[in-house]
């Protein structure tokens, strides 16, 4: 049997998890398309955990002109979060 905590921590690797592979697809697209990707922009495809940033950014790499358009385009994500929304304070 587990407790509250030990399920909010599963839940939190598996979405840990999901956004990692995510963000390697993400990489993977990258690689295959031929775009150069800065090491800036490497970190902060890495360092994101939100999947439906990550989702957006997979969408758009498929046809994407470049790295820097994909990190731009549709991103509503506060910057220096990597891509997650701060969490509000109870």
């Amino acid at each position: 049997m587990y407790s509250a905590t030990a399920d909010e921590f599963m839940r939190e690797g598996e979405a840990r998890g999901k956004a990692e592979g995510k963000a390697e697809a993400l990489l993977a697209i990258f690689k295959g398309r031929g775009l150069a990707v800065a090491s800036a922009h490497r970190r902060r495809v890495l360092a994101c955990r939100n999947l439906k940033t990550l989702g957006r950014w997979i969408a758009a790499a498929l046809t994407a002109p470049s790295v820097s358009a994909v990190l731009s385009a549709g991103n509503r994500s506060p910057r220096g979060t990597g891509g997650r929304r701060p969490r509000r304070s109870s």
